[in-house]
């Protein structure tokens, strides 16, 4: 197996209003940073999206039924695709 290209470390994610307990949000933490990568690797991103630099993301919509599995991918994205627009 080859080993992934990018390595994704999520110092912060900030949910707010969502009733998330801390332990759950940091599972979820972990989810997104699982996702993100293997988007990534599915990505082409320029030398400019990547680093140590902050991402700001959008809000993000989501019903209060989402799985983590559902969140975690829909975060994901939304990180993925303000990725791509820098």
């Amino acid at each position: 197996m080859n080993s992934p290209r990018y390595l994704v470390d999520i110092d912060r994610l900030i949910l707010t209003d969502m009733g998330i307990p801390p332990e759950r949000a940091e599972l979820l933490r972990a989810r997104v940073e699982i996702e993100l990568q293997r988007r990534l690797e599915r990505m082409p991103l320029s030398r400019e999206s990547l680093g140590n630099a902050p991402i700001r993301v959008p809000p993000i919509s989501v019903t209060g039924s989402a799985s983590d599995r559902q969140l975690a991918s829909h975060i994901a994205q939304g990180i993925a695709r303000s990725m791509g627009e820098q």
